[in-house]
């Protein structure tokens, strides 16, 4: 026979599994040790503040997947927004190289953590739709900033003498706009809303780049060309999800 979970039973709650309480509490309490651990190696063993981002975004990295079938599961895309967050402001203050090990840590995690959302079976509570929309959103912020401090490390920072490659502008708009498509195809094909919604925020980024930097730089045949791709590119994607929502109807 299996053994019923036992349970805690306030007065007037509903009854909590007691191993839920104890993941719980250990996980809590396990995050909080690494945190001070953190402080601790920065204060007293002078580590670089940049190489505690990078251990953080490791540590939110396991979190986000051990955390993400518990009552907590928010918590972990939360924080892997966060650090994206906390990592693009400070790289975009210091061009710091040492910050994009932490950059491509939260994306990869954040990939990771979706990748398992949409493999586990659907589930229609709040919590769980909040999770995979979180964790979607934190793949487009994480591959946006990841792409563009690469993009700017290797075009910009490098002594590769690329700066004089005019072109380079255009390319990292166009590879924002192939992949923002290539998700919302994938979403609209899938019947994920939370794949499309995040596919939807990085055409908005790779647009908004185009209009607002793209054609500021670049002139003459590199300019129309840039934003005749990009046309081209968003009216074939917009033909193409006309087709999948009319199959989507007949069906």
């Amino acid at each position: 026979m299996n053994a019923q979970p036992t349970q805690l039973a306030g007065n007037d709650g509903p009854k909590v599994p007691v191993e839920k309480v104890e993941t719980q509490v250990m996980g809590v309490a396990g995050a909080g040790l690494m945190l001070l651990a953190g402080f601790f190696l920065w204060r007293e063993l002078q580590v670089r503040a940049e190489v505690l981002l990078v251990l953080g975004a490791s540590v939110a990295a396991v979190s986000a997947v051990v955390l993400r079938k518990l009552k907590i599961q928010l918590i972990g895309p939360v924080v892997l927004l966060g650090a994206t967050g906390l990592g693009a402001l400070w790289y975009g203050a210091t061009r710091e190289p040492l910050l994009l090990a932490g950059l491509v840590v939260a994306f990869g995690a954040a990939v990771v953590l979706a990748v398992l959302d949409r493999r586990a079976p659907a589930v229609e509570s709040g919590v769980s739709r909040w999770h995979r929309m979180l964790s979607w959103h934190g793949v487009a912020l994480a591959g946006l900033v990841t792409s563009f401090s690469v993009y700017f490390q290797i075009f910009d920072a490098s002594d590769l003498s690329l700066q004089d490659f005019v072109a380079r502008r255009a390319i990292l708009s166009l590879g924002w706009l192939l992949a923002g498509v290539g998700l919302v195809l994938f979403g609209r094909a899938q019947r994920a809303t939370e794949v499309r919604d995040s596919g939807f925020l990085v055409l908005a980024a790779a647009v908004s780049k185009l209009l607002i930097y793209d054609t500021t730089h670049l002139d003459g045949l590199l300019r129309v060309g840039a934003l005749a791709v990009a046309g081209v590119v968003l009216l074939g994607s917009a033909a193409v999800v006309r087709r999948l929502n009319a199959g989507a109807r007949a069906s």
